[in-house]
C-alpha cells in the first residue's frame, strides 16, 4: 500500500506487529501517548503509532481500504507527527477570513 502524505521525510510502514508506547503520559481505549510517541486503535481500520515525528507505523485490520487509512493517517496522526515537532496543528475550520468561516 502506498499511502499520501504530506510530509515526505516521514517513514511510513506497513508492519505486522504493534508497537508500544512506553511510559505514556495518558491513555484509554483508543490513545496511548507520550512526549515522543502516539498510538491510536481504530476498530476496523488500523493500529497507528507515530514516534518522535518521524515515522509512523500501521498495522491494518484484516479487509481494511487504503481510503480509510489515509483518512486517519492524515488526521489524527498527522497532528501527532507534527506536534512531536513541536509545530501546533490548527484546523483550517478554526479559522474567520473577511468575516467568513
Amino acid at each position: 500500500m502506498n499511502f499520501r502524505f504530506p510530509l515526505d521525510d516521514v517513514r511510513i510502514g506497513i508492519v505486522s506487529a504493534r508497537r508500544e508506547v512506553l511510559a505514556p503520559s495518558y491513555s484509554d481505549d483508543y490513545y496511548i501517548l507520550n512526549q515522543h510517541e502516539f498510538s491510536m486503535d481504530v476498530p476496523g481500520v488500523a493500529f497507528f503509532c507515530a514516534s518522535r515525528g518521524r515515522e509512523v507505523s500501521i498495522v491494518p485490520y484484516p479487509d481494511a481500504d487504503t481510503a480509510s487509512i489515509e483518512l486517519y493517517l492524515n488526521g489524527s496522526v498527522y497532528g501527532a507527527v507534527l506536534h512531536q515537532r513541536k509545530i501546533l496543528p490548527l484546523h483550517g475550520s478554526s479559522f474567520r477570513y473577511r468575516g467568513q468561516s
